[in-house]
């Protein structure tokens, strides 16, 4: 009982946090950052580790029966390579970094065992619980603590974590949302998904926003493939609400849909973006000079001796602690050499399995939603930070995985 009670409060924190406000000492907001204990350990992942000392033979199963396989065994590639590098380059603060992913691998072992016997549904609930829990706290302090406007819009309080979170989970939230029927959980799912659009739609990331397009295509493919009258008569309401709103003031509406595409989209290719792509070009120079790479610590120094930054190509931080290569697959490039690419091609074709399953098991047979919902997580992987390593990422997949096959018989936690 508390190993399952650990383990459904971890889950909710991963959702909880997810959609706050990353930091910002000007608001009184419940933020990301205070949910750190000491040394860059996050409250929820003390929780994990309570969980791990009070289940000692997971770790056994890791071993001998690991669930899921594929998932595990790029858990352990990604933390031999960053324990490498961490040691050669004498960065040895990127060794707990390196170290996260044996508690991820643990972290997908435990999920399974539990959900080998008590199913997804409970865990599903509590992540999107904690979604709309930190969303509200978001939301709620973008309207009374206005600091800038798009339109009559207030912008999203938190940066640009919460819009890339939010753009990849209104997609995401449709395979999942197949997995329970229970009536909580459809509500839940609605929140949700509607939350994550509007999040999308007034925050910095143009990204996020193109993510939740996808996703909302990825929704309508599948209604209009799933001709029930259920969904015919919810498709409907919404298009009635939508019309409802439309008619109360066009003018206004269609002048803030204006300034949302000229701020987002009316210089689609900026400086920013042609950084990026500089950032491909940086990331092998690095990679080639240094085949075991350079620890993250070490990316912002490395980074500079290349030729875009010696040339100015990339964005110019105070610190070069923050530099950003804004891809998940250059990151572990440039950190833990061209080895890396293996563990994160790995995980990353994990979670196209995972989602092609969980749409046929929930009879969403649809290859273009299929194809809809990858293409969510190759921009979200390839313009984002922290697609292996977050474990609020972790959590959905092994939700697809787990709720979409029959998992071994495994020892109870």
């Amino acid at each position: 009982m508390i190993s399952n009670a650990l383990l459904t409060l971890f889950v909710f924190l991963c959702g909880f946090e997810t959609l706050l406000p990353v930091h910002d000492g000007e608001i009184g907001a419940v933020r990301a950052s205070d949910l750190l204990i000491a040394g860059g350990l996050s409250l929820k992942e003390a929780i994990l580790l309570l969980h791990a000392a009070l289940n000692l033979r997971n770790f056994g199963l890791l071993v001998t029966r690991p669930q899921p396989p594929g998932f595990v065994m790029s858990c352990f590639l990604f933390c031999g390579l960053g324990l490498v590098s961490s040691l050669i380059n004498g960065h040895l603060q990127d060794i707990p970094q390196a170290l996260r992913f044996l508690l991820a691998a643990y972290y997908a072992q435990a999920f399974c065992v539990y959900a080998r016997t008590n199913g997804v549904e409970l865990p599903l609930r509590v992540l999107l619980a904690g979604m709309v829990g930190g969303g509200g706290i978001n939301l709620y302090y973008t309207f009374v603590s206005s600091r800038a406007f798009l339109g009559f819009l207030p912008l999203l309080w938190g940066q640009n974590g919460p819009g890339g979170y939010a753009g990849l989970m209104v997609g995401m939230s449709l395979p999942l949302s197949r997995l329970a029927s229970h009536a909580t959980h459809r509500l839940l799912s609605v929140a949700v998904v509607l939350g994550s659009v509007f999040i999308t739609l007034i925050s910095y990331s143009k990204l996020g926003m193109l993510m939740s397009s996808l996703g909302v295509m990825a929704w309508g493919v599948h209604w209009l493939s799933n001709r029930s009258k259920q969904l015919l008569v919810r498709v409907a309401v919404m298009l009635l609400a939508l019309l409802a709103v439309a008619a109360w003031k066009p003018a206004m509406l269609v002048e803030q849909f204006a300034v949302i595409y000229e701020y987002k989209f009316d210089d689609s290719f900026d400086d920013s973006d042609m950084a990026r792509l500089s950032y491909y070009f940086a990331s092998a120079e690095v990679a080639s000079s240094y085949p075991l790479g350079v620890s993250f610590t070490g990316i912002g120094r490395a980074f500079e001796e290349t030729t875009p930054g010696r040339q100015g190509r990339l964005p110019e931080e105070e610190d070069v602690r923050n530099v950003n290569p804004h891809n998940s697959f250059l990151a572990f490039l440039a950190a833990n050499g061209f080895l890396s690419l293996f563990p994160a091609a790995g995980m990353f074709a994990f979670w196209v399995v995972s989602i092609r399953r969980a749409l046929v098991a929930s009879v969403v047979d649809s290859r273009v939603v299929w194809l809809l919902l990858v293409s969510s997580c190759v921009l979200f992987a390839n313009t984002l930070p922290g697609f292996f390593e977050v474990f609020f990422l972790h959590s959905i997949v092994l939700m697809l995985y787990a709720g979409s096959r029959k998992l071994p018989k495994l020892e109870a936690a």
